[in-house]
Parts: C-alpha cells; sequence; structure tokens
C-alpha cells in the first residue's frame, strides 16, 4: 500500500495529522457546546446513548468518510466499499481477537491486583447489563473510533511508511493514549489492543473485524473489570 511518490505521502500523512487534530480540539469541543446548550444533563440513560451516537467523534468519524471519498477518487486511497464487507474471515478474526484482548486484560487485572494497592478491580458488574442505553450508544462510538483509528489512519500510516508494523504501531499508541480518562497502565493496555486490532484490519480488510473486536471487549470488560 505504500505510495512512492513523496508528494503524495506527504499529503496523505497531514491529512492524517487534521483527523487527529479534529479529534483532539473540535469533537470535544462539540461535545461540551451540546451539553452546555441542554444545560449540562447526566450523563445517563438515553443522555448517555446521545453523546455516543451524536457527540463523541461523530463530527471526525464524518471527516473521515468525507476525505475518504476524495481521496478515492484522486486514486490516493482504496475503495472505501472494499472495507466494508463483512464475511466468515471477518467475523472469525474479530471473535477471536476480542476473546484475546479479553483475556489479557483480565491477566493484567489480575497482575495489578497482586503486584499493587488496587482492589475490587475483578468482579462480576451486573450493573452494566441495566445500562442498556450505554451498550446502544457503544454500537454507534466504537464503529466511530474504529472507523477513525483502525481503518482510516491506519491507512494513511501505511501509505505513508514503507513497513506496515510502523503503521500498527503509530495507530495503537495514539488509540491508546487518546484515552486520558484512564490511568497510565490503563492506555498501555489500550495501545496492546490497538496493535492487535490494526493487525487484525490488515489481514481482513475490514472494519467490521474491528468493531466486532471492540464492541466483544467492551461488553466482557463492562462484565467482568471493576474500574477501582
Amino acid at each position: 500500500m505504500y505510495h512512492k511518490n513523496i508528494n503524495k505521502r506527504i499529503l496523505i500523512f497531514c491529512i492524517s495529522i487534521i483527523i487527529l487534530l479534529t479529534r483532539f480540539l473540535v469533537s470535544p469541543e462539540i461535545r461540551e457546546a451540546t451539553r452546555a446548550f441542554f444545560d449540562y444533563p447526566n450523563y445517563e440513560g438515553i443522555w448517555a446513548a446521545f453523546e455516543h451516537i451524536f457527540l463523541y467523534t461523530t463530527f471526525t468519524a464524518i471527516l473521515c468518510l468525507l476525505l475518504w471519498y476524495v481521496l478515492y477518487k484522486k486514486q490516493l486511497f482504496p475503495s472505501l466499499k472494499s472495507y466494508f464487507i463483512f464475511n466468515k474471515k471477518s467475523l472469525l478474526y474479530g471473535v477471536i481477537s476480542g476473546l484475546s484482548i479479553f483475556i489479557f486484560n483480565m491477566i493484567i487485572a489480575f497482575l495489578l491486583i497482586k503486584f499493587t494497592d488496587l482492589e475490587g478491580l475483578i468482579g462480576f458488574n451486573s450493573q452494566f447489563l441495566k445500562d442498556y442505553w450505554l451498550i446502544i450508544g457503544n454500537i454507534f462510538s466504537n464503529f466511530y473510533e474504529e472507523l477513525i483509528f483502525s481503518v482510516f489512519l491506519l491507512i494513511s500510516f501505511r501509505y505513508t511508511f514503507k513497513k506496515s508494523w510502523i503503521a500498527i504501531i503509530l495507530t495503537g499508541l495514539i488509540f491508546g493514549f487518546i484515552h486520558t480518562q484512564y490511568p497510565i497502565h490503563f492506555r498501555i493496555v489500550l495501545s496492546i489492543a490497538g496493535f492487535i486490532t490494526s493487525w487484525v484490519v490488515i489481514k481482513t480488510n475490514s472494519i467490521w473485524a474491528a468493531w466486532l473486536n471492540h464492541m466483544l471487549v467492551d461488553v466482557l470488560m463492562g462484565l467482568f473489570i471493576i474500574q477501582p
């Protein structure tokens, strides 16, 4: 996927930077302005779903789709349709990678409990299933995140750099460290999950594998990992 033309590589890399700046600077402002307009409603119930569906990364995801279309027309990007094919391979890779990431997270949680002062990290969280509005919201926001990071940025970095592993590392690190709501050790774990997901997308050329992976991890983590 590497572009030999240096000008094309620079253009695509600059576009990836624009996407990242939009994610870090514009999307949070849209969310804050909307919350202020509605007098800062509590993050629960249908409002939680609303934020995930329309506010978190929605604007950045739409921008990705628009830029993807333009780049495809300029023969700088692959077909958008080619990454939206769902088949047995994407299903298999999505499920296996999701379960693998969850097991890895459980091992890390056990180690944190054993060697640090963290308590109450692992247990069955029955409340998670009752928060169905948040689960509905995650169906959309997880898709947006995978579109932005595991697909658009991954493709951009693969076209920019000669080695795919560089694209995998960059995408994973960015994905992990944008989750500033979590402590550093959680962000490192998320980066590792990002490496695996990026590899899955390269193997399947499918956003659905990444999305299924993400949903499976979120549900299992919500059920069994209780943050301190």
